[in-house]
């Protein structure tokens, strides 16, 4: 039986795309134990996981974070003025800002790995986004100003 000394980040993951989300979902991660990469959940070697997980494909843990993240990042989306106050209300924002007619709130629950939403206000229009929690403030306005005009209901 191995003991926490002989397992260690092994800086790899196995993932699937699930159908009904575009999101990846990481499956096992792989760990040295006793000097070789095995499943961290499955114990299975390296070179063998499609025993335990058909389909999968592999990539290091930082590839992994940047295919979800490309994956999660939305563009802007109107909302009700309603839906703006409620995702205000719901959770205490992680920022709150202001750039020149933009205001904008992101969430402090994350969507997923380092993708949080955004909801922004400008011109008389209420807005929601997913991208990276650090979007510089400059960024977040501009891509609130790109949004368009509003769509008609």
């Amino acid at each position: 039986m191995s003991t926490a000394q002989d397992i260690q980040p092994a800086n790899g993951v196995f993932y699937r795309v699930v159908p009904d989300s575009p999101i990846p979902r990481a499956v096992d991660t792989l760990v040295l134990v006793n000097g070789e990469r095995v499943g961290n959940f499955s114990g299975l070697p390296q070179s063998r996981p499609e025993e335990a997980y058909p389909g999968l494909q592999m990539c290091t843990i930082e590839e992994f974070k940047k295919l979800q993240e490309d994956a999660a990042r939305t563009e802007p989306s109107q909302i009700t003025e309603n839906g703006f106050h409620a995702a205000l209300r719901a959770l205490p924002p992680e920022r709150h800002e202001k750039r020149g007619d933009v205001l904008f709130f992101t969430c402090s629950e994350y969507y997923v790995a380092s993708i949080t939403a955004f909801y922004a206000y400008h011109k008389g229009r209420y807005w929601t986004f997913r991208d990276r929690f650090d979007l510089p403030d400059d960024a977040v306005a501009e891509k609130i100003k790109r949004a368009g005009p509003p769509q008609d209901s």
